[in-house]
């Protein structure tokens, strides 16, 4: 029998019941809208830091004078090819020719991950600046350079790049992969000082350069007391030996000189050309910068054994007495 203005025990336990469920119900659906957007805000904020981080470098890239990667910081020496290395080294185009003292707020621009950031190192010495490229919403876990060259074509960089919602709270972590390629605007831009900092750094491969202007000089920098520089003026043609191919210019060439009778000529022989062998028909230049009193250079002859003769003459009215003759050399094969 119903009370007055009351419940029986059973309703106000069906009542409980249903009120619970659809407590639960609802709060499980509160929950997953709420897991929703929060997983819609991670990632809308990992797209947006990598789209402003991917855009940043491309416009380094693009206007970029020289550019290399590797994973020591070198600006002139690039790592493997086609590998992925840890910083990318941009030389802008604006950079000053041998700063002095070297500061310099363009360039060198170098990219890399340093923690959960990814760093802008820009500039030399004190003006030199670093910044951050995304901010502590996000941390960055992977992100590699890889530079293709395909010649003639111009140089390109592979970013592959890691970014994940730093919220430790979250049940599941967001994280997700980028890949952008990015090409350089022009094939090869010498506004910028190109100092090779390896022995293996070349400018332009086989015959891909055409025309080169120069408004100075050119300087073959011989820092070894046995290295040999060379100019090599275009490749072999089929079926054609070459004419006027190599330039080779090389250490100093001491040779012991014999006493020479007065005014007589007096022969050489076969007097070797340091890290090189000439041929018959080669054209031999000497510089005398130490000889004997009396003794002047008469001419070179290249020899088909690889050597050359020296033939030198006694200008003096008497005999010249023995000594250490001094050459610098000039072959043109």
């Amino acid at each position: 029998m119903r009370a007055e203005n009351g419940f029986t025990l059973v309703e106000l336990l069906i009542y409980t019941g249903i009120f619970a469920v659809v407590g639960v119900v609802l709060t499980s659906i509160f929950v997953i809208f709420l897991r929703i957007d929060i997983r819609e805000t991670a990632g809308a904020e990992i797209s947006n830091q990598a789209n402003f981080i991917l855009q940043r470098i491309q416009n380094y890239i693009n206007n970029a004078g020289f550019l290399v990667v590797n994973d020591g910081g070198d600006d002139e020496q690039d790592d493997t090819l086609a590998t992925p290395r840890a910083k990318l080294i941009i030389k802008d185009r604006g950079e000053r020719s041998n700063p002095t003292p070297a500061n310099d707020a363009l360039s060198p621009i170098i990219i890399y991950k340093d923690g959960n950031f990814i760093k802008v190192q820009q500039g030399l010495g004190t003006l030199m600046a670093t910044e951050n490229l995304n901010n502590d919403k996000v941390k960055v876990t992977n992100l590699t350079f890889t530079k293709v060259s395909n010649p003639p074509g111009r140089d390109s960089v592979i970013i592959n790049l890691t970014l994940e919602y730093n919220n430790p709270s979250l049940p599941q972590q967001i994280s997700r992969t980028f890949a952008l390629g990015v090409g350089k605007a022009a094939a090869a831009v010498f506004d910028t000082s190109l100092n090779p900092g390896g022995t293996t750094l070349d400018i332009g491969v086989g015959t891909k350069w055409r025309d080169l202007f120069l408004s100075g000089k050119i300087v073959l920098d011989n820092t070894g007391t046995s290295n040999v520089n060379s100019i090599q003026l275009g490749p072999n043609q089929a079926g054609q030996s070459n004419v006027l191919n190599k330039f080779f210019h090389g250490a100093i060439i001491g040779i012991n000189i014999p006493a020479t009778a007065a005014d007589t000529n007096r022969t050489l022989t076969d007097v070797s050309l340091p890290n090189t062998t000439a041929n018959l028909g080669d054209r031999v230049f000497l510089a005398p910068t130490a000889l004997p009193t009396g003794i002047v250079l008469v001419s070179a002859i290249a020899k088909s054994n690889g050597l050359i003769d020296i033939i030198v003459r006694n200008t003096a009215p008497a005999a010249s007495t023995a000594g250490a003759g001094d050459f610098h050399f000039l072959l043109i094969k």
